[in-house]
């Protein structure tokens, strides 16, 4: 997906329907927290998982603002993201 526009990242969940989102916060045209808003208020959508991985610590508050079930602000190691994959399957 790394040609995909962002605002072709909600058809794509639609149709492959995915156990589990990790998304940055910052992406071109629509950003992470407008895609979890969207998704987190979506009946089909409202309990898949996302983990929201914004650069800034500050970016914590606007990921559980719109409904992400973990923050992991990067860079980060792989070691950290396991457990909170663990913890919103």
């Amino acid at each position: 997906m790394s040609t995909s526009k962002s605002t072709e990242l909600i058809p794509l969940i639609n149709s492959t329907q995915p156990d589990l989102l990790i998304i940055d916060l910052q992406m071109p045209w629509l950003t992470g927290d407008e895609v979890v808003r969207e998704l987190k208020t979506a009946q089909q959508h409202r309990h898949l998982p996302i983990i929201m991985m914004p650069a800034s610590g500050k970016g914590q508050r606007v990921a559980s603002g719109w409904g992400a079930d973990a923050f992991l602000a990067k860079p980060f190691d792989l070691v950290d993201l396991y457990p909170l994959v663990e913890k919103v399957m």
